[in-house]
């Protein structure tokens, strides 16, 4: 039974559906993002360690 002192409705299936492939998305794009800035930092560590080496 609804609560009849509730204001707002309950969202649809397809509006809960919806935010979730949203947010699903959302994290896709971030990861996507954060691996790229692992890589370049990855690769700057990198290049750090091997002339880090050529010096000694």
């Amino acid at each position: 039974m609804a609560n009849p002192n509730r204001s707002e409705k309950e969202p649809t299936v397809t509006e809960i559906t919806n935010e979730l492939v949203k947010k699903s998305q959302e994290l896709r794009e971030k990861h996507q993002r954060t691996q790229e800035v692992f890589n370049k930092l990855k690769e700057r560590t990198e290049r750090f360690l091997t002339s880090d080496k050529a010096i000694k």
